[in-house]
């Protein structure tokens, strides 16, 4: 490796087999896709293990947005305590995180902007379960900067990126979420099944590749 200029100049070494090369980088561009599964042998894609709500979706779910996503939502879901729309939208764009770096669980600094007050920073909890940049891992950090549009910075050697819901479905959001409030009151058991009904929807319908806005970031504007 030689530098030019502040430019690193990289040859390979020609004792290295071309074969070996091939295959470790097929390693790395696959490694992103893996389940990361530590005490399943696999996670249970049975549609009788489900809910009748879920077990509708699974199939379609899978087919248009794979089995990490479903995985990461469904975990998400459990650990968060119940089915809500920010948590589900924080899980999806962690995934759309590591599919930019094409990187696994564990390898993402994340910077959030949702705050500890919830519904927003219900958001915290899908963007911990899907990346693994937990506070435990201590690789989330909450900024004292809240944003009203869901968004998260994602680091990655050096390398950062701004993403953001889409404005048009954060007002959505905001005003499907306000809508049951007024009509069912915050907290009271109908608003619960009116979340679940609509978080279960936009868990089916909406495309982590098309939600979201990605920027790059420099560290000056940190």
């Amino acid at each position: 490796m030689e530098t030019e200029e502040n430019i690193k100049l990289v040859s390979m070494n020609r004792q290295i087999p071309p074969g070996f090369v091939n295959e470790t980088i097929g390693k790395l561009l696959v490694s992103a896709n893996a389940a990361n599964n530590r005490v399943f042998k696999a996670f249970p894609l049975d549609s009788a293990l489900y809910r009748t709500d879920y077990a509708d979706i699974l199939n379609e779910s899978l087919e248009k947005f794979g089995e990490i996503e479903w995985k990461a939502i469904c975990m998400t879901n459990e650990i968060h305590g119940h089915t809500g729309i920010y948590s589900i939208i924080g899980a999806k764009m962690g995934i759309r995180a590591m599919e930019y770096f094409n990187v696994g669980v564990n390898n993402l600094q994340v910077l959030s902007f949702a705050g500890s007050n919830p519904p927003l920073s219900c958001f915290n909890d899908g963007i911990q379960i899907s990346t693994g940049a937990t506070i435990g891992q201590g690789l989330i950090t909450v900024s004292d900067s809240v944003s009203a549009i869901p968004s998260a910075i994602f680091e990655f050697n050096n390398i950062r990126v701004k993403m953001t819901v889409k404005p048009e479905i954060a007002r959505q959001m905001q005003d499907e979420i306000g809508f049951g409030v007024l009509n069912y009151g915050l907290l009271s058991e109908r608003y619960w099944l009116y979340i679940e009904e609509l978080a279960i929807k936009y868990w089916a319908e909406y495309d982590r590749q098309a939600i979201f806005v990605i920027e790059n970031i420099n560290k000056a504007e940190l």
